[in-house]
């Protein structure tokens, strides 16, 4: 997960983050839409699971990375931006001494 203190401190690569807000939507408005009977409103594609083509929502991950290099989002621009976790918790010196200094370090805050 991005919030993964291994990559706020850029000891692993990146990592992967979903937005919760299209999760939800998408699977509120799925389960609606199936609940009251109407065909799905939200755009599906199949996928098969090597047994039938089952009609999928799917939501493209977003590349994380402590700083944002290379085509990815920082920790900034996406957890900290999309108030999944607070500045506190990620920032935790209880968890890794190191985490301080690392958000200062990639502007974390």
């Amino acid at each position: 997960r991005a919030g993964d203190p291994r990559t706020r401190l850029g000891q692993i690569n990146m990592s992967f983050y979903m937005a919760i807000t299209p999760v939800a939507g998408a699977a509120a408005q799925l389960a609606c839409d199936l609940a009251t009977g109407k065909t799905p409103s939200v755009t599906t594609v199949p996928v098969n699971n090597g047994t039938a083509d089952i009609p999928s929502v799917l939501l493209v991950p977003i590349a994380v990375t402590a700083d944002g290099a290379n085509g990815t989002k920082s920790v900034q621009a996406t957890i900290v931006a999309d108030k999944f976790h607070d500045v506190a918790k990620i920032c935790d010196a209880a968890v890794d001494p190191g985490l301080t200094e690392a958000c200062t370090k990639f502007g974390v805050k």
